[in-house]
């Protein structure tokens, strides 16, 4: 099975690699940034998920979309992301990628996301939780077609990219 990481060369996704490869299938990164280790029988695809233009050809004759592509809490405390940049990536992206695998005909697709687009403290105050459930808003328009979505608490692990 072919399955697309979008934001792919993160934690998550290169937690996923492995495991996927380990099942005989071929993980397809797309990514604004290519992973640490680029392993044998994956393919990269360095580009960004607002990218419409690109999206259809790349979504083509994938099986499955893992769709992890997000800014996170992290870039938002050191000031690496603005409010702009969460809405361009965590909602128009979101929406970018839910449209693309519609139209390529995609059966299945997880929307990874974050705890902290419901948990009351300071996080939900700030830019990434509140435009993060914008993103989740998107996603809820394609439940009926794409059921499966998955929000974790704390992600961490040796692939971890960012220090707590």
């Amino acid at each position: 099975m072919k399955v697309l990481l979008t934001g792919g060369s993160g934690n998550l996704g290169q937690t996923l690699v492995p495991m996927l490869l380990g099942k005989g299938d071929t993980p397809v990164i797309l990514d604004d940034r290519a992973p640490r280790d680029l392993k044998k029988g994956v393919v990269f695809i360095e580009t960004s998920i607002l990218d419409r233009s690109e999206l259809p050809e790349i979504f083509r004759g994938c099986d499955f979309v893992v769709h992890i592509a997000a800014w996170h809490g992290i870039h938002e405390d050191r000031g690496d992301k603005n409010a702009f940049d969460f809405f361009d990536l965590n909602v128009r992206g979101t929406f970018e990628v839910f449209e693309a695998a519609a139209s390529a005909g995609i059966g299945k697709i997880i929307f990874i996301s974050m705890t902290s687009v419901y948990r009351p403290d300071k996080r939900q105050q700030q830019d990434f939780g509140r435009i993060n459930c914008r993103g989740l808003q998107k996603a809820q328009k394609y439940e009926r077609d794409y059921p499966s979505a998955a929000r974790f608490y704390s992600v961490l692990g040796p692939r971890r990219l960012h220090q707590i």
